[in-house]
């Protein structure tokens, strides 16, 4: 077989074999060209949802702080859990938006309650999130589609944003007060990747064949 291959490359004339090596060099560069512009479309794509997640995310956390210092009466707006379960439930309520939740960490269980149902920890990211402190985010496909899901925790600090969290919580500065999880849907941006590359391989196609029958005309020429 190889034997076979290499009288065949014997046989050709110098041009075709340059005409080959030159191709098949473009060849390279060009698949090399076109993999590196995809993954810039979708890291750009997937970038953008994930600062849309941690909008809502945000937003939430600043809802959740402004419920904090804001009273009804003798008591924190937040302190009622009907109101913290609308509040939740409306920022959830966002286009393309999935699921939001609140998690507790443990230091807020201990010190107020168990509170929500649906602000407990419930997997490996809470709790993750709720350890390390750390955002973290993540894409999962299911039935009924494409998903990113995003936790965004919140931090006491002395001056969040205005807000001393230390007068309200038993916690030290930089203790991990619980998490935001936010999933959103990445569909239309996966599609629209998809999409962009099924026209970056066609494009690639008709190029190759154009420079084939370019070198096919120029080779012709005395």
């Amino acid at each position: 077989m190889t034997g076979g291959i290499v009288e065949w490359w014997r046989k050709l004339t110098l041009q075709i074999k340059l005409q080959i090596l030159i191709q098949g060099i473009l060849v390279v560069i060009l698949v090399a060209a076109q993999h590196w512009i995809s993954l810039q479309f979708e890291n750009q794509a997937l970038n953008a949802v994930n600062e849309r997640a941690q909008a809502v995310a945000d937003g939430a956390i600043n809802g959740l702080n402004t419920l904090m210092i804001t009273k009804a009466g003798d008591d924190e707006i937040i302190s009622n859990k009907e109101s913290r379960a609308l509040f939740i439930q409306k920022m959830g309520a966002s286009e393309g938006v999935k699921e939001l939740r609140i998690i507790r960490s443990k230091g807020i269980v201990d010190e107020f309650g168990e509170g929500l149902p649906q602000e407990h920890a419930v997997d490996e990211m809470d709790r993750n999130v709720l350890s390390g402190g750390k955002t973290e985010s993540r894409i999962t496909l299911d039935g009924t589609g494409a998903w990113l899901r995003t936790e965004v925790p919140f931090v006491a600090s002395k001056d969040f944003r205005t807000t001393n969290c230390l007068k309200c919580h038993s916690a030290d500065e930089g203790a991990v007060l619980g998490a935001a999880s936010v999933t959103i849907s990445v569909k239309n941006d996966l599609d629209m990747i998809h999409k962009i590359n099924t026209w970056i391989w066609i494009g690639q196609g008709i190029l190759q064949i154009v420079l084939a029958w370019a070198d096919k005309i120029l080779a012709n020429f005395p």
